[in-house]
C-alpha cells in the first residue's frame, strides 16, 4: 500500500485521536480555533505532523515561550536561520531567543504553515511570519529532525529581497549548520531520489536529473520568482542553466529529512555562488517520482542583473 493511501486510512481513523495527541505535544486542543489562518496543504504529511506542527504554531503565535519549547527535545542540537546567520545552539540559548523576541510580538503577530510535508522523523515546513515578528514578512521554507517525538534541529531558509527589515537586523552566511550531528532518518525512497537529485545536479547532468521527475512536475525557484512546469520544459531549463544554478554544477548535498511522499534536501552552493546554501522542497509519487520541486535560498546575495540573467535562461525562443 502507496504512501497516499495509508495516509487515508490513517485519516479515517485516527480523527478521534487528535486531542490527546495535541495534549501529548503540550500544544493547544484540537478543538480549539487555531489562532491564524488554517490555509496549509498537508496532504503530503501524516496526521500526527499535522497536529504537532499545529500546535507549536499555536503556541509560537501566541507567544508561549514554554508551551514552544515542550515541542523541542532538552537534546536539542540547534535551531538555524540560514539567511540571517543565527545559529541557536542548544534548549537554553533558543529558549532565551524566544523569550526574548515573544515579549516584543504584540497580538497581532502571527506564524502559521502553509505546507507541511513528511513525518516523525523528518520534515519540510513551508510557513509565513507576519512582520510583527522579524521586521518584515518572511515565506519561510523549514527542514525540521525529529527524535522521540521532539524537535532536534530545524533549519530556515528564506529570499530577504523585498524585506523591509525594519528591526535593522544583520546578516551573515554559515558555513556549518550542524547537520553532522543529526543523523538522516529519511525513509529510504525519499534518500534514494534526494541523493540522486543532489548527484546529478552538482555533476552538471541535466538529463539525468530531469528523470528524477514526473512528466508534469512543478519546478519552482523562489529567489528567482520562477515557475516552470512540465518535465520537457524542466529540462531546457537546466540544460541552459545548470552550470550557473547555486544549486547545479558543483555543489554538494549537505542533508535531507523527510519520507515517503516527500520532504527536504539541504544542499551546499557550487563554488563561487554568491549565496552559500539553500533547500529543495521535494513532493514525490507513488513511484518516487519528483511531482513538485521548491528551491529556496537567499536571493539577497545576488545583484538585480545576477538574479535577471539566471531568470531569463527559462525563457524559450
Amino acid at each position: 500500500m502507496d504512501y497516499l493511501k495509508r495516509r487515508h486510512l490513517l485519516l479515517a481513523s485516527g480523527a478521534a485521536l487528535l486531542p490527546p495527541l495535541m495534549a501529548g505535544c503540550g500544544g493547544a486542543n484540537a478543538q480549539e480555533t487555531l489562532p491564524f489562518p488554517d490555509v496549509a496543504d498537508t496532504k503530503y504529511a501524516s496526521a500526527e505532523l499535522v497536529t504537532f506542527m499545529n500546535s507549536y504554531f499555536a503556541a509560537k503565535t501566541r507567544r508561549d515561550v514554554s508551551t514552544t519549547m515542550s515541542f523541542f527535545s532538552p537534546d536539542l542540537v540547534t535551531y538555524i536561520d540560514a539567511t540571517l546567520g543565527w545559529d541557536v545552539a542548544g534548549f537554553s540559548a533558543l529558549q532565551g531567543l524566544f523569550a526574548q523576541y515573544m515579549a516584543q510580538w504584540p497580538s497581532t503577530a502571527k506564524s502559521y504553515p502553509t505546507r507541511i510535508v513528511g513525518d516523525m522523523t523528518g520534515a519540510m515546513i513551508a510557513f509565513t511570519d507576519t512582520p510583527e515578528l522579524f521586521g518584515g514578512e518572511l515565506r519561510l521554507q523549514g527542514i525540521v529532525d525529529f527524535k522521540d517525538g521532539r524537535i532536534v534541529r530545524w533549519v530556515d531558509y528564506w529570499d530577504s529581497r523585498g524585506w523591509e527589515n525594519n528591526f535593522g537586523l544583520p546578516k551573515t552566511q554559515l558555513l556549518n549548520l550542524r547537520e553532522s550531528q543529526v543523523p538522516a532518518r529519511a525513509s529510504y525512497r525519499f534518500k534514494t531520489t534526494g541523493q540522486q537529485l543532489a548527484q546529478t545536479l552538482g555533476i552538471g547532468n541535466a538529463a539525468a536529473a530531469v528523470a528524477l521527475f514526473s512528466e508534469d512536475a512543478i519546478y519552482e525557484d523562489t529567489a528567482l520568482r520562477l515557475r516552470l512546469q512540465g518535465a520537457r520544459q524542466i529540462k531546457r531549463y537546466f540544460d541552459r542553466a545548470i552550470t550557473q544554478l547555486p544549486h547545479g554544477t558543483g555543489s554538494t548535498l549537505r542533508h535531507l529529512a523527510g519520507n515517503d511522499a516527500g520532504g527536504a534536501v539541504e544542499w551546499v552552493s557550487a563554488p563561487g555562488a554568491p549565496t552559500r546554501s539553500g533547500m529543495s522542497a521535494l513532493v514525490l509519487d507513488s513511484d518516487a517520482k519528483i511531482i513538485r520541486c521548491s528551491v529556496m535560498y537567499d536571493g539577497g546575495w545576488y545583484s538585480s542583473p545576477q538574479l535577471l540573467a539566471l531568470g531569463a535562461l527559462s525563457f524559450d525562443n
